[in-house]
């Protein structure tokens, strides 16, 4: 540890003594700043070497060496508190030697206390002994005492002394060394208290203390430099003096100052430095005798102001005035003082100033001014100037008081200043005051003095100006700057009127007459204004100042002044004097009543847009009356405020008729009925009027500055986005039809007519008037939907048409072939593979009747069998059935609302709705996606069922399907529903499948409807209506279905076509029946009347040659009412079964039909009573 506080050390003084260097480097002995700071920055210098060769030592030669030298030269460190007590102590006064006694002394003590120790050599100057425990000797504790209380009483006397420093920069110094020295002395304090703590380990801190204060002397000398020694300041004194300066010692000049050289002729001061005195200074042309005795006297300083001619650098004599003294009394060895000045140059300034007085006294007698001279408060002397400015002889005045020039009321004023010049007191260099002249006139004067000596006593010598006429001047001003003043204030005032600003003229114009008549001070003041055919002149208001009175003047006509008229074009005011006589005023002068005439007048021309208007008139009464600049620009400005009020009544008729315009406006604005609005660009509402609020059902704050998007549903907010506003923008102009939504989102239309409105300097918005026409359009959209619906329904009567026209004739071929193929699988003996070849053959037979059954049932041909059924559980046998027949890649999800009301459908025809719609949605996800089958309750209203006719109110069961394919456009979608409709290509598709679909659902008294954008999708909704709780309770529950059985009885066969009466009888008689058979309606009566009584039952064919079916059927009947009838027909017409069943049938059969189900029918029927 004792190393590196060494090498700390060393490197802490290095830096500080280059620091110090650096300055005294920079130090210009030319201009010395002080003394002591010089001797303080040495002293410090040195000590910063020593503490770097102590450390230096310590590190190369541990550790005796560097003890036993920091012990013999520990009195430089001792000394640091004394330099610094010596410069604050500079900086308030100069040093004397007694000072530097107190202040060095006891640092020398304490160090020679040092070294009496009586173990000295193992002893360093803080009192810790090498290598023993931290502790401090009793006399270095009191030297740390000794050295707190020396620099707290140095600082604390610096900081009031430099409270008391007029020069800032000196000030600022001086408090820095005050920071500085605390600074050092807590500084220092931690240090002894950290080496008392810690022992000798590192001392190096207190080396720290020092340094705020030799920061603050480098910054503060560096910068500011105020701090001067006596001495300094002495020697800059002595080189100053145009007198020479020397001092002789041991016969020689030892110093001599600059100005001796000079005088001398010498140009370098050293050129005389230590040369012997008769050489330099041997009178010139004396005899040596002479020459001898004043160098003697001269060296003895006994010369008292002798002329002397000194020899210069070239010998030749100079006349000097000499004078030697002693430094020290009885000390001739410190030398004397000689002074020599320059006697020519004395006595040419003795010269100069007597003509100097000469001049001055010529030109204080010449002067144009007052001058005199008053001692012991009379005159002693008076110039010229006192005849021509008061008329008093010069010596006329000498031995008068101030009394008698005085006025009495400056008199005591004048007096005291006197005697407080005279006193020696400051007072004002001058003052003004009135004088009085020989023959008593009053003159205004401005007086200054000085005090002068006069023969041997003070006096006061006294100038005096005359300014009367400059006092003149000044009242005169003064008094117009008054008046200028008035009128400022009365044109602030009129520009401030409440009156103008509201555009109430009359009032207006009586207080700008009171304003001008109190500001100029006439007798009345007047507004007149041309009539608007400019014949007649109307005084609109007069202001009689005394009775402070207003009323309507006279009227006059304007061709009873010409002249005044044409004055008043050509000029800004008519200022006249002299009214009666004034050409211009003349004139209306006589035609005024007799109490209207005044002396003088002023009027002023009233002008708007540059044409005469009016005219103000401000009249004066009494002595005629001279109208000043400032008058006339005071007229002409309220003329101008005039014209203002008269700009402001117009406009605020302009406002009123405005207003009422507005208010008319504002009246049919909100009373009419249709819409009214304005927008602006970005379709942010302006304005809109009763009929919009009411309609929107919202107040005005709910609506303006809102966007109309805001009261518009999705779709139609981004048609007014992206269509509505460019084409506002590119035509200027709109129409059309418009959606909007009210407050409680009820849907509205709005027939509009909208117009761009561009006017210059403003922003462009949109005025627009419109209609409600949501009764019309929704009206129209019902037509619409009803003739798409005609056009829907006559579409697929005519598919009816077309599949019943040819329904019979297929028919009745699918039975003959379904016939025989059913009795041949019955054969015994028919092997696995006749069995399967008849099987396909059966189930070609069933598709194609299908197919029949299907065009029937589109064109509504045929009767669909209705039931009470879930729509859930059909939804869920389709989805298994298409999970089994759609590609993978098409993903299925069905969200089924529990509880879901019964609907009473057809369960084949609904599950084909179920299978073409999600065969629909495969086709339109080729490359995968998602189908999804909803079910869910819901009750439509009436307003919901009046948008879409086919609908009634009440509980429904909503379905949807939906697809995330490539959807449709509007194109497409107008047509989806119609028969042999597709997209696909030729071969790939009929076109039936939604077509089936729109028909099941209208059979079913339902709604499809479909929703789709391209590559968005399709979602087509299917509303049917669901059974009450009442209806679904009271169907019955199915049984399990019959078996056919045969039986004994006759039945009689009738059909046209063989094969099937064939098949028929065969199928029959197989079953143990008696058949009989006929092929025409004629046959059947005939063999049905031969075998009265015998046959049990009839099975008829409808579609025969001859008489037909029905006729048939109605003939058996008549013949016998209890005979019993099962009609087996290819006809399918819808509301055929009920008429045959009303006509007495007992069943009815369609063909193709299943021989099974004829069994079993024949046996119901056989069985019945």
């Amino acid at each position: 540890m004792f190393p590196t506080y060494y090498l700390l050390n060393l490197a802490f003084t290095v830096g500080y003594a280059v620091a110090l260097l650096v300055y005294l480097g920079r130090y210009n002995p030319d201009d010395p700043k002080t003394g002591a700071v010089e001797r303080w920055l040495v002293w410090a210098m040195a000590w910063a070497f020593f503490d770097a060769l102590v450390s230096l030592t310590a590190v190369t030669h541990y550790p005796g060496t560097a003890f036993t030298l920091y012990r013999w030269l520990s009195f430089l460190p001792l000394m640091v508190p004394a330099f610094v007590g010596e410069l604050i102590l500079t900086l308030m006064r100069p040093v004397l030697w007694r000072d530097r006694l107190w202040i060095y002394g006891p640092g020398l003590g304490f160090y020679l206390t040092a070294l009496t120790e009586p173990n000295w050599t193992s002893a360093r100057l803080y009192g810790v002994s090498l290598g023993a425990s931290s502790h401090f000797n009793p006399w270095w504790q009191a030297f740390l005492l000794y050295c707190f209380i020396f620099m707290l009483a140095m600082l604390t006397a610096l900081y009031r002394h430099a409270r008391r420093e007029q020069d800032p920069d000196a000030r600022r110094e001086k408090y820095m060394l005050v920071a500085g020295g605390v600074l050092a002395l807590v500084l220092q304090g931690l240090a002894q208290w950290y080496m008392a703590k810690a022992g000798p380990g590192f001392p190096a801190l207190a080396n720290l203390a020092v340094s705020p204060i030799a920061l603050a002397l480098f910054v503060g000398i560096k910068r500011y430099g105020k701090v001067i020694s006596p001495r300094a300041m002495y020697r800059a004194m002595v080189q100053a003096v145009p007198s020479g300066l020397a001092r002789l010692q041991g016969g020689r000049l030892t110093w001599a100052n600059r100005s001796l050289a000079e005088l001398l002729g010498y140009p370098r001061l050293e050129a005389i430095l230590g040369r012997r005195v008769e050489e330099v200074l041997r009178p010139a042309q004396a005899r040596p005798s002479e020459s001898r005795e004043f160098l003697a006297r001269l060296l003895k300083g006994q010369v008292r102001g002798e002329e002397v001619d000194l020899p210069d650098r070239n010998g030749q004599p100079v006349r000097c005035l000499v004078s030697s003294s002693m430094f020290a009394r009885n000390e001739p060895g410190r030398g004397v003082l000689m002074v020599a000045s320059d006697l020519n140059r004395l006595r040419s300034m003795a010269d100069d100033l007597q003509h100097s007085e000469a001049r001055y006294r010529n030109l204080v007698e010449q002067s144009s001014a007052l001058i005199a001279v008053v001692q012991d408060e009379v005159v002693v002397y008076a110039n010229q100037a006192m005849k021509e400015i008061l008329g008093w002889e010069p010596a006329e005045a000498v031995g008068l008081g101030p009394e008698v020039f005085l006025h009495p009321e400056d008199l005591q004023q004048a007096v005291q200043r006197y005697r407080a010049r005279i006193a020696g007191q400051a007072g004002p260099r001058a003052f003004s005051c009135r004088m009085l002249t020989k023959d008593g006139r009053v003159k205004w004067m401005e007086v200054s003095a000085r005090v002068v000596d006069w023969e041997g006593r003070p006096a006061l010598q006294v100038f005096f100006r005359d300014i009367s006429e400059h006092k003149r001047a000044e009242e005169e001003n003064l008094a117009r700057l008054e008046r200028v003043g008035r009128q400022q204030v009365a044109i602030v005032q009129a520009a401030a009127l409440e009156a103008i600003a509201t555009g109430q003229l009359q009032a207006a114009l009586g207080q700008l007459n009171e304003l001008a008549a109190q500001a100029l001070q006439v007798e009345r003041a007047s507004v007149w204004l041309l009539s608007p055919d400019r014949e007649r002149l109307q005084c609109l208001d007069q202001f009689e100042a005394a009775q402070r009175e207003h009323g309507r003047g006279p009227e006059l006509a304007v061709a009873q002044g010409p002249d005044y008229f044409a004055a008043l074009e050509a000029g800004r005011t008519v200022e006249a004097s002299d009214a009666a006589s004034d050409p211009r005023t003349g004139q209306f002068y006589q035609a005024l009543p007799s109490a209207q005439p005044a002396a003088s007048r002023l009027d002023a021309a009233v002008r708007l847009e540059g044409r005469l208007m009016g005219v103000v008139c401000l009249e004066h009464g009494g002595q005629r009356r001279r109208w000043s600049e400032d008058e006339a620009a005071f007229a002409g400005a309220i003329a101008d405020q005039v014209a203002h009020a008269m700009l402001a009544a117009r406009r605020r008729q302009a406002e009123d008729a405005l207003k009422e315009s507005e208010r008319r406006y504002r009246n049919l604005f909100n009373t009419i009925g249709d819409f009214i609005y304005t927008h602006d660009l970005d379709g942010r509402l302006l304005s809109a009027n009763l009929a919009v609020l009411k309609a929107m059902g919202r107040s005005l704050e709910e609506v303006v500055g809102r966007l109309i998007t805001d009261f518009m549903r999705s779709e139609d907010a981004v048609d007014f986005r992206q269509e509505y506003l460019p084409a506002m923008q590119r035509e200027g102009r709109a129409e059309g039809v418009c959606a909007y939504l009210d407050q409680e989102d009820g849907l509205h239309y709005l027939e509009y007519h909208n117009v761009l409105v561009q006017r210059p300097g403003q922003e462009p918005y949109v005025s627009g008037s419109g209609r409600e026409v949501t009764q019309r359009v929704l009206a129209q959209r019902e037509l619409k939907q009803l003739q798409e619906h005609v056009v829907q329904v006559q579409k697929m009567e005519a598919v009816g048409v077309l599949a019943s026209g040819i329904a019979h004739d297929f028919n009745n071929i699918l039975q003959q072939v379904g016939g025989y193929v059913q009795l041949m699988a019955e054969r015994p003996g028919l092997d696995q593979l006749g069995r399967g070849q008849l099987q396909q053959i059966d189930d070609a037979v069933n598709r194609a009747a299908d197919l029949v059954r299907r065009l029937l049932e589109f064109g509504r041909k045929a009767d669909s069998r209705l039931a009470p059924l879930n729509l859930n559980q059909k939804v869920a046998e389709a989805v298994t059935i298409l999970e089994r027949t759609i590609p993978k890649m098409i993903g299925m999800d069905a969200r089924l609302q529990p509880e879901l009301w019964l609907v009473k459908g057809d369960a084949n025809q609904l599950e084909q709705l179920l299978m073409n719609l999600g065969a629909n949605a495969r086709d339109a996800m080729p490359q995968g996606g998602r189908l999804i089958f909803a079910t869910k309750n819901a009750v439509l209203d009436e307003e919901f069922c009046r948008l879409h006719p086919a609908l009634k109110p009440g509980p429904h069961v909503v379905l949807t399907v939906s697809d995330n394919g490539q959807g449709m456009d509007e194109e497409t979608l107008r047509h989806v529903f119609e028969p042999f409709f597709t997209t696909k290509k030729v071969g790939e598709g009929s076109g039936l499948g939604l077509f089936s679909a729109y028909g099941i659902v209208e059979g079913h008294q339902g709604y499809i409807a479909c929703q789709s954008q391209p590559g968005q999708g399709a979602c087509f909704t299917i509303y049917l209506p669901a059974l009450s709780a009442e209806e679904a309770a009271a169907q019955p529950e199915a049984g399990p279905a019959p078996q056919p059985r045969g039986g004994r009885e006759t039945i009689l066969v009738v059909d046209d076509e063989a094969a099937i009466l064939e098949s028929t009888r065969q199928l029959l008689a197989g079953r143990g029946y008696q058949v009989l058979t006929a092929d025409s309606g004629e046959g059947a009566l005939e063999m049905y009347q031969e075998r009265s009584g015998q046959v049990d039952l009839v099975i008829l064919d409808l579609g025969m040659p001859g008489m037909g079916g029905e006729r048939c059927l109605a003939e058996l009947l008549a013949k016998n009412p209890q005979a019993k009838v099962i009609v087996a027909t290819g006809y399918t017409q819808s509301g055929l079964r009920n008429k045959l069943l009303a006509t007495g049938a007992c069943r009815m059969i369609n063909k193709p039909y299943r021989l099974q189900d004829l069994l079993i029918m024949v046996r119901e029927v056989l069985d019945a009573s």
